[in-house]
């Protein structure tokens, strides 16, 4: 009778999924450069949006008036004014949408290329190449924007279903005149509620894009990427929750402790400048090494099957 593979323990995958980065160590200067364009385009789009009142602020300047003792009540009430103007609400909405299908494609581009190459490197294409990269992203570009859209639907729907069943027993408690206590009682699992749910759609979307890479449908691709996060026992949500879970602790302890250093008279400007390149440092490499950890996870499983 032929015996089944041992599962590869997930340190070896951790390292596999390390390795991979490493040997593609392009991926992170791509990171770098989708960062710059999506944040680019965001505070370009705020800049117009606040327009009015920046314009002012601009003038005041050239004009060679102090901003210390500048009217910043009427500035703010003439912008308020401003922004009660249909035509400037229309224009802010379509700004908004400008950014929002902006976003879409370039992200939907960059996690096309991305884990196009980390699936080319498990089937043995060790160099990274960004004419490949362009060509993967473009290829899975509107199957990457369906299933991003199916997630964030599907995200938007279970935390709203979420809110109004907390809403709903917070209610009810209220009309039972409940004792604070037991109100508080009731609250203390929510939290940790919400860290698992954000922690499985973490693994679960990062899973989610792996599969479609496999030639999968967007709509087959969000079905597989659950299906798959929960098979052998649910191996992957475990090894990839665990990473997941080590890195928001780690990263929002250290942000915090740098952001209390930045207080401090004369050196505080530098704990500042650390906490804002820890920030950057943080999100180009979860950027980058859970995608291909999920990868990694789903090749094993593949290997294994």
């Amino acid at each position: 009778m032929p015996t089944s593979k041992a599962a590869v323990p997930f340190s070896r995958v951790y390292q596999t999924a390390w390795q991979a980065c490493r040997d593609l160590w392009p991926v992170f200067i791509a990171q770098i450069l989708y960062i710059a364009f999506n944040y680019g385009a965001f505070f370009f789009c705020l800049v117009i949006t606040f327009w009015p009142l920046l314009e002012k602020i601009f003038q005041a300047v050239q004009g060679g008036a102090s901003l210390t003792q500048a009217d910043y009540q009427s500035w703010i009430s003439d912008f308020v004014l401003k922004a009660q103007d249909f035509n400037w609400l229309f224009m802010v909405i379509g700004i908004f949408l400008l950014y929002l299908t902006w976003w879409s494609i370039l992200s939907a581009w960059f996690n096309g290329g991305l884990y196009g190459r980390f699936w080319a490197w498990t089937e043995g294409e060790k160099k990274f190449n960004w004419m490949s990269f362009l060509k993967d992203g473009f290829y899975h570009l509107i199957p990457m924007v369906l299933l991003q859209s199916y997630v964030v639907i599907f995200f938007m729907v279970v935390f709203l279903i979420l809110f109004l069943t907390v809403l709903f027993f917070g209610v009810v408690l209220s009309l039972l005149h409940a004792p604070l206590v037991l109100e508080i009682l009731l609250a203390l699992p929510l939290p940790f509620l919400f860290l698992g749910l954000m922690v499985f759609f973490g693994v679960y979307f990062f899973t989610a894009q792996g599969c479609l890479m496999r030639d999968q449908g967007p709509w087959t691709a969000f079905k597989e990427g659950a299906q798959s996060c929960w098979a052998n026992g649910g191996r992957i949500f475990r090894g990839m929750g665990l990473i997941l879970v080590v890195y928001l602790v780690v990263a929002v302890l250290l942000q915090m402790i740098l952001k209390v250093f930045s207080f401090i008279p004369f050196l505080g400007f530098l704990f500042a400048l650390a906490d804002f390149g820890v920030g950057i440092l943080f999100t180009v490499w979860s950027g980058i090494y859970f995608p291909a950890l999920a990868v990694v996870f789903l090749s094993k499983r593949e290997a294994k099957g």
